[in-house]
């Protein structure tokens, strides 16, 4: 059985649930009390804490790492380079993309040329809606509450709740209690 072969192979600190079609690369770095939803991707050079749930389809890119505690929801994509906290809520079709400048070819980036990766950082508790779509290079305080189908451009306060709509930029609104 795939599932399996992957925890003996990569030796996957049990218990850990892996659904089927779920792709753990060999290199990635797992805590124990996981949920990997079906076919989900966990590429190399990732690490992975405890008691999280991975949902369906979600893809987590290298040189990513994901606190303890979290939820991300189905079809995200984990940029990489993106370092995320502990106990924050990431909302379905979450993308964080990770290169700043597309480089000018016919097709694509030369052979030669290196990927300039660019790091960004969502802090403990932090909740981000369905729909947000995160730029490179930006940080997300902790306890910031963004709302559903926001572009984030800029880096986000701690406490912050950013507003947007459908394909706009997100705007800080207001901050929320220190306890809420």
């Amino acid at each position: 059985m795939r599932v399996e072969k992957h925890k003996q192979e990569y030796k996957l600190k049990v218990p850990n649930k892996i659904e089927p079609g779920a792709v753990i690369h060999e290199s990635a770095e797992i805590g124990t009390n996981n949920i990997f939803g079906p076919n989900c991707v966990i590429r190399n050079n990732t690490k992975i804490g405890n008691n999280n749930l991975i949902g369906p389809l979600v893809c987590v890119e290298y040189q990513s790492e994901i606190g303890d505690n979290n939820s991300i929801q189905v079809y995200a994509l984990i940029g990489a380079g993106l370092k995320i906290g502990n106990n924050y809520f990431i909302g379905p079709h979450f993308v964080h993309t990770n290169k700043q400048k597309i480089k000018i070819k016919k097709y694509g980036m030369a052979k030669t040329e290196s990927f300039d990766l660019v790091y960004s950082e969502i802090q403990d508790y932090a909740r981000i809606g369905a729909n947000v779509k995160m730029a490179p290079g930006i940080t997300i305080g902790h306890h910031a509450l963004i709302d559903m189908d926001c572009l984030i451009t800029h880096d986000v306060p701690p406490y912050a709740i950013v507003r947007g709509g459908k394909d706009k930029i997100g705007r800080i609104i207001g901050y929320q209690k220190e306890n809420s």
